[in-house]
């Protein structure tokens, strides 16, 4: 309620708002315990609902074919931070549960690159991509030529193309500066735009350091 709802405005929430699990967000969850993913706390497959964000699964996808779109969400936490399962009520039963998890991302991503029939994917998780570029099994499939790919990641709490590892001929961006935990560079969001030529256009709006740190 306090870190969203009081936040924005609900004109900005009057469209599908979707969600990622992050590291943080399971040393408390369920999800970390769990092997059924509706158990996890997040986890909301009622699209209409604006009350919340909107994650049917961990791993997800969402088409908008009046933009040539589609947007995949991907749970990379077992490869993003090798100690999340330390912080969990449950390390032995979170362990297989976070892996079971990436798998599913793994194959949700091969089969959404051969089967979306949209000119642009934006894919995200958690994390940036250069957490990702010594997994190949992931971070190979980000450089697919069939579509136009933006990728999305935080963790790292900046805004900005720089610091991650390219996924030429593609967009890769880091998200996370938003203030909280830390501040680790340029604070701000990212707006993306779908020109009526259906590509993708990226630029960032940075605030002042002090708006969020």
């Amino acid at each position: 309620q306090t870190k969203w709802r009081d936040v924005y405005a609900e004109q900005l929430r009057s469209v599908p708002w979707y969600s990622t699990y992050g590291n943080h967000d399971l040393h408390l969850d369920p999800c970390a315990c769990t092997q059924n993913d509706q158990e996890c706390a997040q986890v909301n497959p009622n699209k209409t609902d604006r009350s919340r964000f909107y994650m049917p699964s961990p791993s997800f996808f969402a088409e908008h074919p009046e933009m040539n779109t589609e947007v995949i969400s991907l749970d990379l936490n077992a490869v993003g931070d090798s100690n999340v399962c330390h912080y969990t009520p449950c390390p032995g039963a979170c362990n297989p549960a976070i892996w079971r998890r990436y798998n599913d991302a793994k194959g949700l991503l091969n089969w959404r690159l051969g089967a979306s029939p949209h000119k642009n994917l934006v894919i995200f998780s958690h994390y940036p991509s250069d957490y990702l570029k010594n997994h190949w099994d992931i971070f190979g499939p980000l450089h697919d030529r069939r579509h136009s790919i933006v990728y999305l990641g935080g963790h790292r709490h900046s805004t900005d193309s720089s610091s991650v590892t390219p996924i030429w001929p593609h967009q890769s961006w880091c998200v996370g500066g938003g203030g909280g935990l830390s501040c680790d560079g340029a604070q701000g969001f990212l707006v993306g735009e779908v020109d009526a030529w259906d590509n993708v256009h990226t630029y960032p709006v940075i605030v002042p350091y002090n708006w969020c740190c």
